[in-house]
């Protein structure tokens, strides 16, 4: 979903809400995040999911249960929307909207903007919404790859948009596009950065990370079951730093 769009430096970010809703509206994690039930369903790897990445699973896009991220239900106790987004925030009414398909939230939310006059010719890319390690490898890449997808077609009339090509081909075409990303960022938890997942980030074209440090102090982060702790949230930056991540 697209949650947030702020202008800093003449630079506009644009906030992608990777998660879901219901099975038939879209299960997105870019499909239902559900963050924190221990359980793990996965998206088949060997499947090309459109940019909604719809499938037949809920797909759930976080397994820690960090207590202070609300988890919307509805009244048969399904979870509605990714973890710690909630219904009546704009950028998930947006994504509901739009049915979360990653290509219609960018092309409703810079729309949004063109017509209220903003340059849109450097979009900051923020995906939010879960834990993006806890996606599979097609999952990640097919997100990623709609998302620039939506910025190189953004000129072209809704009826005579092309069909999205490989990740590498739209990276190259988004490089002269009139709406380039300028930078991609991540949501992930320390735990899950690792030096693999780096590289696959790095192959991606993400450029900046997020680890949520809420507090440094341990003894919260056992009370909120943050799973991670302060050694490991410094370990981790570093980590992060020394692969060329912001």
């Amino acid at each position: 979903g697209l949650k947030t769009v702020r202008l800093d430096h003449q630079q506009l970010e644009v906030e992608l809400t990777s998660a879901s809703t219901a099975l038939a509206l879209f299960e997105l994690a870019l499909e239902r995040a559900s963050c924190g039930r221990g359980d793990l369903e996965l998206l088949d790897e060997g499947v090309e999911y459109a940019g909604t990445l719809k499938g037949t699973e809920a797909l759930k896009t976080c397994t820690f249960g960090c207590v202070y991220c609300p988890t919307e239900v509805d009244a048969d106790g399904e979870q509605m929307n990714p973890k710690s987004y909630l219904t009546h925030e704009s950028g998930v009414i947006r994504a509901v909207r739009n049915g979360y398909n990653t290509a219609d939230q960018v092309y409703d939310r810079l729309g949004s903007l063109q017509s209220m006059g903003h340059d849109t010719s450097k979009v900051f890319v923020r995906i939010v919404g879960g834990t993006w390690s806890v996606l599979t490898s097609n999952a990640q890449q097919t997100f990623v790859r709609d998302t620039l997808f939506a910025l190189n077609t953004m000129d072209a009339h809704p009826d005579s948009r092309r069909q999205p090509r490989s990740l590498e081909e739209e990276q190259a075409i988004n490089e002269t596009a009139s709406c380039r990303a300028v930078e991609i960022c991540v949501e992930d938890h320390p735990k899950m950065v690792t030096p693999a997942s780096l590289l696959e980030n790095r192959r991606l074209g993400i450029t900046a990370m997020e680890i949520g440090v809420q507090t440094t102090n341990d003894e919260i982060h056992r009370i909120t079951k943050r799973d991670s702790s302060r050694a490991q949230i410094v370990e981790r930056t570093k980590l992060m730093k020394e692969f060329g991540f912001k």
